[in-house]
């Protein structure tokens, strides 16, 4: 900014409004992302970086005047960095066990953006070295959602030396003030508020960041619909974006209680809490000393699995790597004596084109042995039907009491049966390829992701 500008004005006006100009620059060059590059409020604290607590973006007058001095694209690339943090959900995602690991992720995923969509109003140094970063990571991890980032780095483990590097190129904005941080920073760093908008008590604060998580999901949905349907003039330029929004924007799934709807009610051995009538029994107590006039009732109807089958895709479509984390994770949830009845029926059925292996557990340990001991065969084309035929057919020979549903775990790239069966039927994906995949109006769609099951 030209000094015949700065002397008869205030920095901290001037500084505003260079928040304001760069947050206009940006409007006209990324027009679908209109809602969120004007929704927070802009609040001078004197902090180096550009900081959000989901509601405001605090920024400190010097700092911000003297970086738009070295270089307007500087802070231009800042401010959208912060802002694709928003629209990603980034700040609001739950507390990960390596925070560190997570703000790379997050850093790494929207640089990656920033960097494909080739603005020249955030043409910065150092864009070779993160272009090639990010080569480098999607070939190991896939994809370079933060979400998936972050499994990565746990299971690689990252070395000091590699983080720091890392995050010197990809740094850009301090993450302290995010919503999803359980410990609270000191009174130097918080965000200072104006009358209007004054620190809380712990209870509203959250009651606050609440509506700034639900205000950012609705604009992080609209941002999604308007680059799949008015914005798709940016082509492959918006891809990493799209992907990631999509990712933020599906709900959570807790398999374990998806696992429950195949469920029945049934008699268990167990004390019946809920009928049992304390006033009797301790009556009885003090009047006979050792003699309850009542006994707790030793049988409960819980939800309990009776029947059940679980089909693998093994065709050559399906990872191995994938279809053994599926198994190992489902067998780690049934195994557990409380999720079946004393006697049930479980069907274990591998199948590609063809049913290639069917194993009959009756036993919660028989799981276990199952995952430690079985092999994937098959690796063939993909078709649905054999095992709908087999399933129909174990049902005229009465081998199971009461079916509740079959879950079939695949890639969905195969032929499906014609017709509603009489059970239900869950398709299980583990990517997000899923969501391109029809599935049969009367059959459950259910994407999960690697790292909802790493949850579990």
């Amino acid at each position: 900014m030209p000094d015949q500008f700065l002397p008869d004005r205030q920095p901290a006006s001037i500084a505003r409004d260079v928040m304001g100009l760069t947050r206009d620059t940006l409007m006209v060059a990324l027009r679908f992302l209109g809602p969120a590059l004007g929704q927070p409020v802009f609040l001078d604290t004197g902090r180096d970086h550009f900081a959000t607590d989901g509601q405001a973006l605090a920024y400190g007058w010097q700092p911000l005047l003297d970086r738009y001095r070295a270089s307007r694209e500087q802070v231009a690339r800042d401010y959208l960095h912060l802002i694709l943090h928003l629209v990603l959900l980034h700040p609001f995602a739950s507390q990960k066990a390596r925070p560190d690991y997570w703000d790379l992720a997050c850093d790494i995923a929207v640089e990656t953006i920033i960097d494909e969509l080739n603005l020249v109003q955030t043409e910065c140094p150092g864009t070779l070295a993160r272009r090639s970063l990010s080569r480098q990571l999607k070939q190991a991890a896939r994809a370079l959602t933060a979400e998936r980032l972050y499994r990565f780095f746990q299971v690689q483990n990252l070395a000091d030396e590699t983080l720091l590097l890392w995050q010197e190129q990809v740094f850009r904005d301090d993450h302290c003030e995010w919503p999803m941080r359980f410990t609270q920073p000191d009174e130097n760093n918080k965000i200072k508020q104006d009358d209007k908008t004054a620190l809380h008590p712990d209870t509203e604060q959250e009651e606050a960041q609440k509506k700034a998580c639900e205000r950012w999901e609705a604009i992080s949905n609209r941002i999604q619909v308007d680059l799949e349907t008015l914005s798709q003039s940016w082509g492959g330029r918006s891809g990493t974006l799209t992907a990631a929004i999509e990712r933020a924007n599906q709900s959570r799934v807790d398999y374990r209680a998806f696992l429950q709807r195949f469920m029945v009610l049934g008699e268990s051995m167990r004390i019946n809490d809920d009928e049992f009538d304390t006033v009797f029994y301790t009556y009885g107590l003090s009047l006979y000393r050792n003699l309850p006039l009542i006994e707790p009732l030793e049988y409960k109807e819980v939800p309990k699995i009776k029947d059940l089958v679980i089909a693998i895709d093994t065709s050559g479509s399906c990872s191995g790597e994938t279809v053994q984390s599926f198994i190992r994770k489902t067998g780690a949830i049934l195994s557990q004596n409380e999720a079946f009845f004393q006697t049930f029926t479980v069907y274990l059925i591998q199948c590609d084109a063809q049913v290639q292996s069917v194993v009959q557990l009756k036993k919660p340990d028989d799981f276990a042995r199952y995952v430690a001991s079985e092999q994937l065969c098959g690796f063939g084309g993909t078709d649905f039907r054999p095992v709908f035929q087999l399933v129909d057919d174990m049902i005229e020979q009465k081998l199971f009491t009461h079916l509740k549903g079959l879950i079939y775990f695949t890639d969905g790239l195969g032929t499906y049966p014609e017709k509603k069966p009489a059970y239900e039927t869950a398709f299980v994906f583990l990517n997000d390829g899923g969501n391109q995949v029809a599935v049969p109006p009367w059959a459950i769609k259910l994407i999960l992701h690697e790292e909802d099951l790493d949850q579990l």
